[in-house]
């Protein structure tokens, strides 16, 4: 069954109304289409009807009893209607067209040309406006709904993290950052670097930045927060773009994790070694004598307790070589020798045993006493306990290896916008520095009862477990600690026969997403229990934390990618592949990926019986800011060619209007053609644009050069007509400043010469859509695949 469209006319004259309903019902049969027709014959009728009733669009004349197109236009865009209104008048004032397109009109159409095709081009045009709407309300509300889903992810990490813009100015913080530095999120907007960084901090910590912003690389330094106590705690600040497919960078994501303890851990370190000088010097040491040949050894007390000795042994070199740790007594043996054949230092670190098995770090340092004639006479020094310093090194080996395998995981999981891949990545490096038997991604629908697992990491030699099975079968999900969204921690799933028979002995289970689907991030041991410790589990908790932003930003860049497209898809027309007597090619490609959009455009249209109109036009800027001036600039450019079939006073009209009326930011360079399919004449003008090409039947080819300005540039601006003919076989093209100015380089450019060439080489046994599209294919790779700006082509061939 076809959607019934509901349509409101309003015009106080009958005959009028009558018209547009019989071309309604003309293009309704047309396309398949069902239309219910309300009319209205006032301002007031019209305001009340709107009011309580939605319409697909409004057919509005412009003068009415009781006012104009244009009170009623502000008042339904003031009240926030997006109702697509079409404009109806009997006068041909340019002035009146700026003014009710400006107060938010879709469309103009002259009652005098009030040809079913023009009605049926504006109801369609006003159907995928409204559709358009539609879809990007409701992404947009996903959209934000996402935004909030990462949002609340983030304020869960237990870090202080940001946002930025590409150019480093900060527009979110997570709820850590309000907690730890006790300011407001009035009053951090005016915040600054030098009111929460130490002073000594300040420069070093601005300068990694500013270069991390404009370098576009990863950024890491240390420096101290004030806290909202004013005592000032140790962070490492990290950053990292955030890149679009295109490697273009969108935002920055910045983290401040403290790091206190681990800098106290490191002045600890720094004070034991210089209490290691003072107790040199306050002879708080273990102490050697030993006569050459080496053989009896004296040591004080503070010696044989480093050796685990009683205070009253007798020691000797024998005894001495097996106290010490079996991988450490040849490089020991060894140091010995060395110091006395170079008569150097001998400084060494070694571990010695105790009877039980313990083990103590210690280290000596010596010399040798030598006789005159140079042979050694005793080998004396100290032996120093260095367990608490060889601790503490441990601590901070740990702690940094730790960190490098987050930053490893945390690259790896941000190369990609995939998020199959993203996960795979996720379970494969957890699983793997975690030394698990297995790592896996499950969801877990509780409507249905179906646990889904996949992707999953197994090591070697165990089976995949990817699949689908009934929760109700796993005593693990129904532990509260799971249902509650906290991490689950199990060291023997013994009771839970489901569990191993799944291969699953040990677990911990880590949530990402709470409701009635949940979603988790597991590892586990396949035939033995494990008792999971703590650093474990924090790197499991920070593996997922990383795991879910990775794939909320895929999402988030998904979405805008499908608004890029509806946003594409409203604002260019569909080119025709043929008008009588001419096939027609198209090509266009924006160059940035915001929101996949440009200031390129073209429009291929009927005008009068026999007459159409060729257009190619180029909004300066990129991305969404000339799209914004696009629409503008096309619809008039329509219009202005309605009203005059010469190309030249329709752009001098049009300039004028746009310039008197400030409606441009910027300028547009047009090349505007009004082709007459009974005879191939082609009345034309350039406005500033690329010189439009010919390659005639017979090979020749012939360049339309023109010297006239950019539309906007100047208010009085003249344009003149040119008139071409082609002939049966011709070919014409029109393009883009994009194509002739690809290049591998900015010296190095395509330019009109090199599109001759390319027009020169092109098979003449292709259709025209093959030959518009090899342009831009050989322009693509003259220029090593990578285009500068927006690039349009538009190809017509005479028949």
């Amino acid at each position: 069954m076809h959607e019934r469209h509901r349509i409101l006319i309003v015009d106080d004259d009958a005959q009028d109304r009558h018209a547009v309903i019989d071309a309604l019902r003309q293009t309704a049969h047309m396309d398949g289409i069902e239309v219910d027709v309300v009319e209205s014959d006032t301002i007031a009728s019209a305001r009340e009807v709107l009011q309580h009733e939605d319409f697909a669009c409004v057919f509005l004349d412009h003068d009415l009893p009781d006012g104009t197109s244009l009170d009623l236009l502000t008042e339904v865009r003031s009240q926030g209607l997006s109702t697509p209104i079409i404009v109806l008048t009997g006068e041909r004032n340019q002035q009146t067209i700026v003014e009710v397109m400006n107060a938010g009109a879709l469309d103009y159409l002259p009652k005098e040309k009030l040809h079913p095709d023009l009605v049926a081009h504006s109801v369609r045009a006003a159907l995928i406006f409204r559709q358009a709407q539609r879809e990007k309300q409701a992404i947009l509300d996903a959209l934000r709904e996402s935004e909030q889903r990462s949002r609340q992810m983030i304020d869960a990490i237990p870090h202080v993290a940001w946002i930025t813009e590409p150019d480093g100015s900060v527009n979110y913080y997570n709820q850590r950052w309000y907690e730890y530095s006790g300011l407001t999120q009035q009053e951090t907007q005016d915040w600054s670097w030098e009111a929460v960084i130490h002073p000594d901090d300040l420069k070093r910590a601005d300068s990694v930045w500013r270069t991390a912003v404009e370098s576009g690389v990863d950024s890491e330094v240390e420096y101290r927060l004030r806290h909202a106590d004013g005592l000032y705690r140790w962070h490492l600040g990290r950053s990292q773009p955030v890149k679009d497919t295109a490697g273009e960078i969108k935002a920055w994501v910045g983290t401040a994790t403290d790091i206190e303890e681990r800098k106290q851990t490191e002045e600890l370190l720094i004070r034991s070694q210089e209490d290691l000088q003072f107790s040199v010097s306050a002879a708080r040491l273990g102490t050697f004598y030993c006569e050459w040949p080496l053989d009896k050894i004296i040591w004080n007390e503070t010696c044989k307790e480093h050796f685990f000795l009683s205070p009253n042994a007798d020691v000797d070199i024998k005894l001495f070589y097996s106290l010490l740790h079996p991988a450490d007594r040849e490089p020991t043996r060894l140091a010995i020798e060395q110091a006395m054949a170079n008569q150097v230092e001998y400084n060494v670190e070694y571990r010695t045993l105790a009877p039980d098995g313990r083990t103590r770090w210690v280290n000596a340092v010596g010399r040798f006493q030598y006789h005159e004639d140079g042979t050694p006479k005793r080998f004396d020094g100290i032996t120093i306990d260095i367990a608490t310093r060889k601790a503490n090194e441990e601590a901070i080996k740990r702690r940094a290896e730790r960190e490098a395998l987050l930053n490893r995981i945390g690259h790896a999981l941000r190369v990609s916008l995939d998020p199959q891949t993203i996960l795979e990545t996720a379970v494969r490096e957890l699983g793997q520095a975690l030394s698990a038997d297995r790592c896996y991604y499950a969801s877990y629908d509780q409507n249905t009862n179906v646990a889904t697992i996949g992707p999953d990491w197994s090591a070697a030699g165990l089976s995949p477990i990817s699949g689908q099975y009934p929760m109700l079968d796993f005593a693990v999900n129904h532990d509260p600690i799971f249902q509650a969204g906290r991490t689950q921690v199990m060291t023997d799933t013994s009771p839970d026969l489901a569990m191993l028979n799944l291969g699953i002995r040990s677990l911990v289970r880590v949530p990402l997403v709470s409701g009635a689907v949940k979603t988790a991030l597991s590892a586990a041991m396949s035939n033995d229990a494990r008792a999971w410790t703590p650093e474990e589990i924090s790197l499991v908790e920070t593996v997922a934390t990383q795991t879910q932003t990775a794939l909320e930003a895929a999402r988030l860049l998904h979405r805008e990618h499908n608004i890029a497209e509806q946003l594409q898809s409203a604002l260019q027309p569909i080119v025709p592949q043929s008008i009588p007597g001419l096939e027609v090619g198209s090509f266009t490609r924006p160059a940035l990926d915001e929101a996949s959009v440009g200031g390129d455009f073209m429009d291929v249209f009927a005008l009068d019986k026999g007459l159409f109109a060729l257009v190619i036009g180029d909004v300066s800027g990129k991305g969404l800011a000339a799209a914004q001036q696009l629409a503008l600039i096309r619809n008039s450019l329509r219009m202005a060619l309605y009203q005059h079939n010469s190309p030249a006073v329709a752009a001098t009209t049009l300039n004028s209007t746009v310039t008197s009326h400030d409606l441009l930011i910027g300028f547009v360079t047009a090349w505007v053609g009004v082709y007459d399919a009974a005879t191939g004449q082609i009345t034309y003008c350039s406005c500033g644009h690329e010189p439009a090409l010919i390659r005639r039947a017979n090979g020749t080819i012939q360049t339309l050069e023109t010297s006239t300005p950019p539309l906007g540039v100047t208010a009085n601006a003249h344009y003149s007509d040119c008139v071409i003919t082609l002939a049966s076989g011709d070919a014409l093209l029109l393009y883009t400043d994009g194509v002739s100015e690809a290049g591998p380089s900015r010296r190095d450019l395509l330019g009109t010469d090199g599109l001759i060439r390319l027009l020169d080489a092109l098979r003449t046994d292709t259709n025209a859509q093959q030959q518009a599209e090899t342009i831009v294919a050989e322009a693509s790779a003259y220029a090593n695949g990578a285009f500068s700006d927006d690039v349009a082509v538009l190809l017509a061939r005479r028949q």
